[in-house]
């Protein structure tokens, strides 16, 4: 080999080396400048979003959130709910342990004033016991709701205990109705159908999902008790009048679907934003980018914009919402907000779900009361749903959220109106379903008028 060749070889190499280390350099320089600026231009966008929202009077952190929950509610009846809760607290568990409702044990198949009931003796001791409950909560419920709570607010992980403890008041209630139905009571019994309605509506606080899932389990107990007051024939036709008055009445779809979403925002950025927060965040979270915050709230855009259609067709949405979010599989690709995936996609779609099912359950009761209605007014009942309009029924409110009609069947003197259920199936039985077990209580979109 020439010496010219040699030293054309070795140009070559120190070009070679030279280029390769030029690009290393680039690498470790350059990648971490382009990811400065491109997070440096997140953090000015992320920062004019959270000023915006700020501006709007929304919260955005913890202490925020609690003053918008508070300018949210009324604190009239804050001490003595408070009562109330910590009074059912102090209630010994063995004076339930064996009652319905309230304990372990079961209604009798078929009940109804007719029925023998072993436990009614035990029923009436134990309501004894809790009636200063009972007397406390009809001198809250004259005051404005929703009432305010103090609640120390902690992102993700804030612990909402007051209105789960109000599920174990509200079963009192319904005990206390059952025995009322049971003892052909009207009065009693209508009086804890509105006693639940009044602390569902004072306990509808829409400042994140879970207080809205157990808003939603209240409400079905008042549904309940009247769905099985209607399978007695023991109404007369003002106390009907006052039924349809007392049940709790649809709600603002609009104002509440986005209140929660609001809310869980702020929770989700006082949680990223504050890590020094003790308890599971750590499982969840982790530090992410300003570019993840503003990804973070392009989701909950997203779950604003999807509740402008209303509940028609909410769940679909929000299913194919979800899909969406759920990445092809990139093993080696790491997930920034793991968080998010596990604790809000699997909720929402259930959200809207235990919404839709909720406004149903309210219709086909309002339905099923019109044609007990309808019968005490004409001695018959009606041949269809059309003619409930003679009892101020609004046809429309005889369908389904999504414009299915409601199922109706008349047979020995029995009427029977139904709805789907979305768990099994969204479309509503054309023909009467089959009630398997009769010592089960009706399920909700099934009910029995006699």
């Amino acid at each position: 080999m020439s010496k010219q060749s040699l030293f054309n070889q070795r140009a070559a190499y120190r070009k070679y080396w030279m280029m390769v280390s030029a690009l290393i350099v680039v690498v470790i320089v350059g990648v971490p400048v382009w990811v400065a600026v491109h997070e440096w231009r997140a953090a000015s966008i992320l920062n004019g979003r959270i000023e915006a929202i700020k501006s709007e009077g929304l919260p955005t952190d913890n202490s925020s959130l609690a003053d918008w929950f508070k300018s949210n509610s009324h604190t009239e009846g804050t001490v003595v709910w408070e009562e109330v809760i910590r009074a059912s607290k102090e209630v010994p568990q063995f004076t339930s342990a064996n009652l319905p409702i309230v304990g372990d044990g079961r209604l009798p198949p078929n009940f109804r004033p007719d029925t023998p009931w072993p436990e009614a003796d035990s029923i009436k001791k134990y309501l004894d016991t809790v009636n200063p409950i009972l007397q406390k909560m009809d001198q809250a419920s004259s005051l404005p709701p929703p009432v305010w709570i103090p609640i120390e607010f902690r992102g993700v992980d804030t612990v909402i205990d007051q209105p789960k403890q109000m599920v174990a008041v509200v079963r009192i209630l319904q005990l206390d109705g059952l025995l009322g139905l049971y003892q052909r009571d009207t009065k009693r019994a209508l009086l804890d159908i509105q006693r639940i309605g009044e602390t569902t509506e004072s306990f509808d606080w829409n400042f994140c999902m879970v207080a809205q899932m157990v808003s939603i389990s209240l409400r079905s107990f008042q549904t309940s008790l009247i769905q099985q007051s209607l399978n007695m024939d023991l109404w007369n036709e003002d106390e009907l009048a006052r039924l349809q008055t007392t049940l709790i009445p649809p709600r603002d779809f609009d104002s509440c679907w986005n209140k929660v979403a609001l809310g869980e925002r702020a929770g989700v950025l006082a949680t990223v934003n504050n890590f020094a927060l003790d308890g599971d965040i750590g499982k969840y979270w982790k530090p992410i980018w300003s570019s993840d915050k503003l990804a973070l709230l392009k989701v909950y855009d997203e779950w604003l914009s999807m509740g402008e259609g209303g509940m028609d067709g909410l769940v679909d949405r929000t299913k194919q919402w979800r899909l969406r979010q759920i990445p092809a599989a990139k093993p080696n690709v790491p997930d920034s907000s793991p968080g998010l995936k596990e604790m809000l996609l699997p909720s929402l779609d259930q959200y809207a779900i235990a919404l839709e099912r909720e406004e149903d359950c309210r219709r086909l009761l309002a339905t099923a009361i019109a044609v007990k209605q309808f019968q005490r007014q004409r001695q018959r009942f009606p041949s269809s749903l059309e003619e409930l309009t003679v009892v101020g029924l609004d046809t429309k409110a005889c369908e389904t959220v999504g414009h299915q009609p409601f199922g109706f069947h008349v047979a020995e003197g029995v009427a029977f109106v139904w709805a789907a259920d979305r768990l099994v199936d969204s479309r509503v039985p054309a023909n009467l379903p089959p009630f398997a077990d009769p010592e089960l209580e009706d399920p909700w979109h099934f009910i029995t008028i006699r």
